[in-house]
């Protein structure tokens, strides 16, 4: 709903994910989405999936 950055509508993001590791998928994987908050605010998502927290880049 809304088209905005993932975690904020109803698929489970950190499921697929996962299962993208668990089969050992390897290429690029593309998020296309209006955030909420700006660009830089709505790619807090991937920060945290990356590991790096919720901290500015």
């Amino acid at each position: 709903p809304g088209r905005h950055e993932p975690g904020t509508g109803e698929i489970n993001f950190p499921f697929l994910y996962e299962h993208i590791d668990r089969i050992g998928y390897a290429g690029w994987v593309g998020a296309e989405y209006k955030p909420k908050a700006g660009t830089e605010a709505g790619l807090g998502w991937f920060r945290e999936l990356a590991g790096q927290g919720s901290a500015a880049a």
